[in-house]
């Protein structure tokens, strides 16, 4: 390639690069044009009266900036509020109101709301000038002009016992008419009125007492009057039945029943509800007085007590019964033992609670002399001589198998020895053994032991001789007569 193509070449680039540098360069320029640089109200300071509207200004530099969108923003919206491009002076004060963007602040306005002062002050005579005892009354002034923001009074009153002021309104303290004078506290204008005060009065009772209730139970009279400022505050309880008295400020239960309780006030507004009186149900029995290991003997008495639970159950019946009457018989709570055996005592509620013992009854010990308990149907001659043990009773008890009617028997004491008179014969003996006698029915009760001999006992008589025998129901050296003991039912007699 010669020199004059080459250097066509080198201005051919050299001028590309001018031409791309020349468009960055323009288009730099032009996205600096569009980027804010600064925002700005067109005031610094604006004043206001209250409830005034203002349309907000601002300066947006370079103007040749796009997509631009405002905001602003209240410090204190309590003084001015801010609705778009709009401020809204609420009350008096002084505040700043800022204008942003992407809520970055630029720049601040102050501005200070002033009052609107009334030049004139009047009270509306169309309405009825008339408080009530203890609630606040708001004086229906006309201002002038109307848009006036500086309402501020102060009141005196002809009866100052009558009356009184807090939070620009005025409060009755008792009932009657007071004049009132008003007073602008910023211009010292001044109106005059009569105001009237009345009773605030009972509209309603609602009563908080229960449906029902137990007899004996005392209730605190409760309501809550409506509204709960009503000046008179009497309320005059009564009822229309003796099942449910009131006294002292109280509901007492006296008996069952149904009662209307009725709550009427001075004014006569009065509210009623009905209480049911109900009977304390028991809740159990218990039953007391039980004999030792709950025995008794038979002829005796023992008298058990039954108490109910809780103490103030209203039916304090208690229903007494016996499960084996010819065992034991219960009235009134005593019980009569009639014969040995066993028998459950129960004690029942009107409403079903129970509570039962259960008694055995003995025999009633019997102070039996040593001899015949029952005598053979002959004449006997022959001696039968028994030794009791030292720390046991007997009962022996002789059947005869040569005549049944010559069957006898016989009782000895502890360590004693009884003799009698017997018929002939050949006889069984069977023995029973124990501590207390009872009688031949009951012998020893449930401590008697049963035995028998298999030896045979011969008595007869030969010439001049009756023969007969002697029995040591205890152990001997050299005994001849082995025992065994049997069941109860293998005893004679």
């Amino acid at each position: 390639m010669d020199k004059t193509k080459k250097l066509k070449l080198w201005i051919y680039l050299l001028l590309a690069v001018v031409a791309a540098l020349i468009i960055a360069l323009v288009v730099m320029l032009n996205n600096k044009a569009k980027t804010v640089t600064s925002i700005s109200f067109k005031d610094a300071y604006v004043e206001m009266f209250v409830d005034e509207k203002k349309e907000l200004e601002s300066v947006v530099l370079p103007e040749t900036a796009s997509d631009v969108t405002v905001t602003y923003v209240s410090e204190n919206p309590n003084i001015v509020e801010v609705s778009d491009n709009t401020i809204i002076s609420v009350n008096p004060g002084t505040t700043i109101v800022k204008v942003c963007l992407n809520d970055n602040p630029y720049d601040e306005l102050v501005i200070k709301v002033n009052d609107v002062i009334p030049t004139d002050i009047s009270v509306n005579e169309s309405e009825e000038l008339i408080g009530e005892i203890g609630r606040s009354f708001k004086v229906p002034f006309i201002f002038t002009p109307a848009n006036s923001s500086d309402l501020d009074m102060d009141y005196s009153f002809s009866k100052p016992d009558m009356a009184t002021s807090q939070f620009n309104e005025i409060v009755g303290l008792q009932e009657g008419t007071v004049t009132v004078t008003a007073k602008h506290k910023t211009t010292g204008i001044e109106t005059a009125f009569d105001l009237k005060f009345v009773p605030v009065g009972l509209e309603d009772i609602k009563l908080s007492l229960p449906k029902e209730i137990k007899i004996g139970d005392e209730v605190e009279l409760q309501a809550q009057l409506v509204p709960e400022d009503a000046t008179d505050k009497t309320v005059k309880w009564s009822s229309d039945s003796s099942c449910l008295t009131v006294s002292e400020g109280k509901l007492i239960a006296q008996k069952e029943g149904k009662a209307n309780i009725t709550a009427k006030g001075s004014n006569g507004v009065s509210k009623s509800m009905e209480i049911t009186v109900s009977p304390v149900e028991a809740e159990s029995i218990q039953i007391t007085g039980m004999a030792a290991k709950n025995t008794m003997n038979v002829g005796d008495s023992l008298s058990l007590t039954a108490t109910i639970n809780p103490a103030n159950t209203t039916d304090k019946k208690v229903i007494w019964e016996s499960s084996n009457t010819n065992v034991a018989t219960v009235s009134n709570g005593t019980v009569y033992a009639k014969s040995a055996g066993s028998a459950r005592i129960t004690a029942s509620t009107s409403n079903g609670k129970k509570v039962s013992v259960d008694l055995t009854i003995k025999p009633k010990p019997v102070n039996q002399s040593n001899g015949f308990i029952k005598r053979p149907s002959s004449y006997g001659q022959c001696p039968v001589k028994v030794n009791a043990p030292k720390d046991e009773s007997v009962y022996v008890y002789f059947t005869c198998s040569d005549n049944s009617s010559n069957d006898f028997s016989m009782f000895v004491k502890a360590g004693t020895s009884c003799e009698v008179d017997v018929p002939s014969g050949t006889y069984v003996m069977f023995y029973a053994s124990g501590d207390t006698w009872y009688g031949k029915d009951y012998k020893f009760g449930d401590d008697t032991e049963y035995f028998t001999s298999s030896d045979k006992i011969k008595c007869y008589i030969s010439g001049n001789y009756a023969n007969g025998c002697e029995l040591t129901l205890y152990k001997v050296v050299n005994g001849n007569m082995e025992t065994s003991e049997i069941p109860e039912v293998l005893f004679p007699g």
